[in-house]
């Protein structure tokens, strides 16, 4: 195996009733303050958001709340949020929604703790961050895992850029894992979460650095999950055996367990975060239209790694790379999910803007990346062609 560290510290409560111990790890960490994030509506329809203040009002815990988080989270947003945190000097910032909540709370977080420097400046990488407030998860979404990792992307929306952070101070210090919460989802959201929670694990699967057998077996399991349960939850969203699959199999895809001792590859990752920028499209919706067209650009490099994905994910016994990228492709089609430009909201575009793309997400022809494969402006450039139809 290639060499590697592994952290993951975040205390984790998984189960039914898992956001009614909400007082008791506050107690646990020693917080007696809590700015509470949320995106708003479905949380509250529920009534779990009040369930858990009534519970932090019982043991005496002070909280205010920050609402109307939006997918694909932005940096305003995030701002009004450190006002408040300014304000209210909470000790705790609890996302408590899908991973753009929690996203914007460790953003907050962050922001809140060192309130001289502007906020950007930690996600642009122009300066590091040496502090946090703290972050906490109650997640109702089974998709990018945020609760369990370091990352935080967000959207500044005055600049169209879209850009993550990656420290132990995002890590939450505690999750709080409800899978009842996928109930009321609808299939739309399952959909988009089910095909991020697969890329995720995926681009952990294709790494230039290979050989870890156990890593893949990890995320071969994940992606194998993910196939057999999505289409159960999607029939009966009230299938528990099938919720809890599916959120466990979230929390695992993004915690880097799945990805020890390769590269942690997020290729496609950020060239559908491009499309989130501009467009406003989902997440999962962004990666599901573009994974075929990536592949096939690069089916080439290692065919024989797209013939393993097929074996050991779907069953496919075949030496055709082909068939595996076929089959991604008709998985994502079966969760409601584009699998190219026509079938999102934006549609095809004109060349002009696929150029355009491009361009954005190579810095003008300047940046290079990728785990797999090296990715230009020529590579990215005929993925989003290829994906323009």
């Amino acid at each position: 195996m290639q060499q590697f560290t592994f952290h993951s510290p975040t205390d984790v409560w998984f189960g039914r009733g898992a956001e009614t111990h909400i007082a008791e790890y506050m107690k646990k960490y020693g917080r007696t303050r809590v700015l509470i994030v949320t995106g708003g509506s479905s949380v509250k329809r529920s009534g779990a958001f009040d369930r858990v203040c009534d519970l932090l009002r019982a043991d005496g815990i002070e909280y205010t709340e920050l609402s109307g988080v939006k997918a694909n989270p932005v940096l305003s947003k995030a701002r009004e949020g450190i006002e408040l945190a300014k304000e209210f000097r909470p000790d705790l910032v609890l996302g408590f929604g899908g991973g753009s909540v929690i996203d914007t709370a460790k953003m907050i977080s962050i922001g809140g703790a060192n309130p001289e420097e502007d906020v950007w400046n930690f996600w642009n990488g122009s300066v590091k961050p040496s502090k946090a407030i703290g972050v906490a998860a109650i997640p109702t979404l089974a998709a990018a895992g945020s609760e369990l990792s370091g990352s935080s992307v967000i959207t500044n929306e005055a600049t169209r850029q879209k850009n993550g952070l990656n420290t132990e101070l995002n890590r939450p210090l505690f999750a709080l894992i409800n899978p009842e919460f996928l109930f009321t989802l609808p299939d739309y959201q399952i959909g988009c979460g089910c095909a991020d929670i697969l890329m995720h694990t995926m681009e952990r699967f294709f790494s230039d650095l290979q050989g870890n057998y156990l890593t893949d077996e990890f995320a071969c399991s994940v992606m194998r999950t993910v196939v057999k349960f999505s289409p159960i939850l999607l029939k009966d969203h009230a299938n528990y055996d099938a919720a809890s699959e599916i959120f466990w199999a979230s929390e695992v895809s993004h915690n880097d367990l799945t990805g020890l001792g390769g590269h942690k590859g997020l290729d496609v990752h950020r060239l559908g975060h491009r499309l989130s920028a501009d467009f406003d499209i989902a997440h999962g919706a962004s990666l599901a239209a573009l994974f075929g067209s990536w592949a096939r650009h690069y089916k080439d490099r290692d065919p024989a790694r797209f013939c393993e994905l097929g074996r050991r994910v779907f069953g496919i016994d075949s030496d055709d790379p082909d068939a595996a990228i076929n089959a991604v492709d008709s998985f994502f089609s079966s969760l409601g999910m584009p699998v190219c430009f026509s079938q999102t909201a934006f549609g095809v575009l004109p060349d002009d803007r696929v150029v355009k793309l491009a361009e954005d997400v190579t810095d003008g022809g300047k940046a290079h990346w990728g785990s797999f494969a090296d990715i230009s402006y020529e590579d990215a450039l005929a993925i989003y062609r290829s994906a323009n139809r």
